[in-house]
């Protein structure tokens, strides 16, 4: 049983969608000891509820990126919409302190999807969906 169906939630199939978005999002950083695909925390975990687990996603700040995969879905819906730029990007602590110099921070970054991941999705609507995926 997946770690989200412990909690009740339903999973959500991915829809592929056929361009790549790419944009200004707020990101905010985490650290759990499992993820919503089992595996492990890493460096490179970030989480998003609209992505499907496995889409590999270019983070930027200021002069300096990173590569992530999705392994987690979040933030929670009202986390994603408190921000002044909706927060669709949770990353792990040590990349975000790697891009800004503090492993607990909240700051505006540019994402690009570079591929997207052949797992499942969390949601498929709400609020920052259509900045996270593109679609008008």
């Amino acid at each position: 049983m997946s770690p989200m169906a412990m909690f009740g939630v339903a999973a959500v199939e991915a829809r592929r969608l056929p361009e790549l978005p790419s944009g200004i999002a707020t990101a905010t950083s985490f650290w759990d000891r499992r993820t919503a695909s089992t595996m492990p925390m890493s460096y490179r975990t970030v989480a998003s509820p609209y992505w499907p687990l496995g889409t590999r996603v270019r983070i930027s700040y200021g002069h300096s990126s990173v590569i992530g995969v999705v392994q987690d879905f979040g933030p929670a819906e009202w986390a994603v919409a408190q921000h002044d730029i909706p927060a669709i990007i949770d990353i792990s602590e040590s990349m975000m302190a790697d891009l800004t110099g503090s492993r607990r921070n909240v700051v505006h970054v540019r994402f690009a999807v570079l591929a997207w991941g052949a797992g499942r999705t969390y949601k498929a609507r709400g609020p920052g969906y259509a900045l996270a995926t593109g679609a008008r």
